[in-house]
């Protein structure tokens, strides 16, 4: 298993050093940037989900220490 992914990361690097040899079109370009955007997007979406799981936490916690009091 690890062979073949060794050798497919092996393939993949050989095929984009030749396209950068090769030169790149301006349409293979903007499609680089629109698969970013959607990736930082998707970042920012987990990111933001992950700050309200935390302070939904702390919410709880502060709301049962309050019930104790």
């Amino acid at each position: 298993m690890r062979v073949r992914m060794h050798f497919h990361l092996q393939r993949s690097l050989a095929e984009a050093t030749k396209e950068e040899e090769d030169g790149k079109s301006p349409q293979d370009d903007s499609q680089n940037w629109d698969g970013a955007v959607k990736l930082l997007e998707r970042g920012l979406v987990a990111y933001l989900s992950g700050v309200f799981i935390d302070c939904s936490v702390y919410m709880v916690i502060v709301m049962c220490s309050l019930c104790l009091l």
